[in-house]
């Protein structure tokens, strides 16, 4: 199993938050740089089924849901 999360067209000044089901943040990221591709070493994260939320400069989301194994 893979203990990274591929994300496409991270860009300056977008956010990552992750969450567990119960509603309790586990992760937090601020970008200050542009990246085209990243990977988040999610291995530190319990089993289980989390959101992904990413935000732009603008306050739009984005939540993403994956299984961590």
């Amino acid at each position: 199993t893979s203990d990274n999360l591929y994300l496409d067209a991270v860009g300056s000044g977008q956010a990552i938050s992750i969450y567990d089901l119960s509603g309790k943040q586990v992760y937090q990221e601020q970008f200050m740089s542009n990246a085209r591709n990243y990977s988040l070493n999610v291995s530190q994260l319990k089993a289980g089924n989390y959101n992904l939320l990413l935000f732009n400069p603008k306050g739009e989301k984005q939540v993403l849901r994956f299984i961590k194994r």
